[in-house]
């Protein structure tokens, strides 16, 4: 225990002070000091702010006289200091805490990291897949159509059968319009080296359902779709500056796809991206009737979109082509072999957005909920590391609360102190999420749906963010909760051993709600794996 009045008496050698003066001053010096102790400055940085003071009264020996020395009091720790000078020293207490304790830092911010990271990176995919407005969906009404028989869709999930879009193209009563494609890859030659570029085999009528038209040159005309005739090409913006560096007299020109040759009669804007980015080329296709030459039944496949009239719902346009494809030809053979059924058909009509991502939805919810499910498994971990940690620190925290602080006061320090931890473990996080990103297209599917609108923006670090604010006030809340039971006399007692169990009685009915709650998440998360696994392997 420091003796104040010889601290001071030695300070002031050269200068005599009363002895009821010395003690008044040791009295305050005593308890400036314990009030920066209390509220976690180190006793290093204590000491000076102490010497500070006595060289003040020291210059000044006139300011010792009885007159001013009954105005030196104890101040009061709430208002000793400001919030922020309070809040900047509670930081740099956390961060010593931290630098104290290695391990348990890195155990916790590294948890938090890669929960934060899981569901942070499902988060771009989910918003870029499903939640980002299509860049080529001009306008409101365009819808995609798709054909089921019994519930059940074609081969390729998503798609329309020739005769339903034939018998619908003409003469619609609900749509302006409706358009298919087709995506491939033809090897390109003729234009230097030879190589393989991907190509969108599209209707005519495709450009005006989008309502685009091209920067240059024109769209396909309505006969160019026919057989024999698709001998044209549109170039997309990337393709026309790389492959012939942005010349204008591009135009007319021919270009040799697949050894046949096809001439360029038009070029796309800088941001059309119809059906991805990575489309180069569009050619023109025809969708033609069920009964082909000779009475052969010929059975085409493919993505259709149609651009909805004014006023018009989905339900509405959904039952015309319903009702437009009952009554047209019907190849029940092929319809069986492209659908695996003979039941009526039924035409759907749907969001574009979400009849472009059908395939997927599904599996990305899975995946976003079972990373939530982790990340909450994570917090439950720190939480329960922070409470065996505030538990430890019992005696400190009691010890602080009878120099004078609050128990408000003390749970600031705590949840300033998870702070630092969900910061550490939210930046740590966003560079795996980073990390994870360049990666990501060649991890997924080839035919994967909107690739490229996946990306790392400002709403996926908001949402970070967010989610390391949530992790830090979680993690911290049991800690908080727990410092707020302290008694003082009863902790400070070391012979109060029925106080002693019954606090770590509720400490550890807590710790086992935590483990219990981490059990039971991760055992539907190995369920819901295995599931997962299961209908992959189907």
């Amino acid at each position: 225990m420091r003796n104040w009045t010889t601290y001071i008496r030695d300070a002031f050698t050269s200068t005599a002070v009363d002895g009821d003066v010395l003690d008044e001053l040791a009295q305050h010096a005593e308890s400036t000091y314990d009030e920066l102790r209390a509220d976690g400055v180190s006793e290093q940085d204590a000491l000076a702010k102490i010497d500070r003071l006595i060289d003040g009264w020291r210059t000044d020996p006139a300011a010792l006289q009885r007159a001013v020395r009954r105005s030196i009091a104890v101040v009061p720790p709430s208002t000793s200091r400001s919030f922020f000078s309070g809040t900047i020293a509670d930081a740099l207490y956390g961060l010593r805490l931290m630098r104290s304790r290695p391990g348990y830092t890195a155990t916790t911010t590294l948890t938090i990291a890669l929960g934060l990271a899981a569901v942070t990176t499902l988060f771009s995919v989910a918003y870029g897949v499903l939640l980002r407005p299509l860049s080529w969906a001009n306008g409101d009404g365009l819808v995609g159509v798709i054909e089921s028989r019994g519930g059940k869709q074609g081969r390729i999930p998503g798609t329309m059968m020739n005769g339903s879009y034939v018998a619908w193209e003409d003469q619609p009563q609900t749509i302006e319009g409706i358009a298919s494609w087709r995506d491939g890859t033809v090897t390109l030659t003729g234009v230097g080296d030879a190589t393989r570029v991907t190509v969108a085999s599209v209707t005519p009528s495709m450009f005006g359902v989008l309502r685009v038209q091209p920067l240059r040159g024109r769209a396909f005309a309505p006969a160019e779709g026919r057989q024999g005739n698709a001998r044209f090409a549109i170039l997309s913006y990337a393709m026309w500056q790389q492959q012939f560096g942005g010349r204008e007299d591009v135009l007319n020109q021919q270009i040799v796809l697949d050894g046949s040759p096809y001439t360029i009669v038009g070029i796309m804007p800088r941001t059309f991206a119809f059906p991805t980015a990575k489309t180069q080329l569009w050619l023109p296709t025809e969708i033609v009737t069920v009964d082909g030459p000779n009475g052969v039944k010929r059975g085409q496949i493919f993505r259709a979109l149609a651009r909805l009239k004014p006023g018009v719902t989905t339900a509405q346009a959904g039952a015309e082509g319903t009702a437009r494809a009952v009554a047209g030809a019907d190849a029940g053979q092929v319809g069986m072999a492209l659908f695996g059924a003979r039941d009526p058909i039924q035409i759907s009509v749907i969001d574009a957005a979400e009849a472009a991502t059908a395939e997927v939805r599904p599996a990305i919810m899975v995946l976003l909920i079972a990373s939530a499910l982790l990340f909450a498994t994570a917090i439950a971990n720190v939480a329960n590391m922070q409470l065996a940690r505030a538990t430890g620190r019992a005696r400190e925290l009691t010890i602080r609360a009878a120099l004078g602080a609050a128990t408000a006061r003390l749970s600031r320090q705590l949840l300033i102190e998870n702070a630092l931890i969900g910061v550490a473990g939210a930046a740590i996080g966003v560079l795996l999420t980073l990390a994870l990103h360049r990666p990501m297209p060649s991890m997924l599917p080839a035919n994967f749906p909107r690739v490229d609108d996946i990306t790392i923006d400002g709403r996926v670090l908001a949402f970070a963010a967010v989610l390391s604010v949530i992790a830090s006030v979680a993690a911290g809340l049991v800690p908080m909760l727990h410092v707020r039971r302290l008694d003082l006399v009863r902790a400070m007692s070391e012979n109060s051993l029925a106080s002693a169990g019954a606090g770590r009685s509720r400490v550890a009915l807590t710790r086992m709600f935590l483990v219990g709650s981490q059990n039971a998440v991760t055992s539907v998360l190995l369920v819901g794996a295995a599931l997962l696994v299961r209908s992959f392997a189907a």
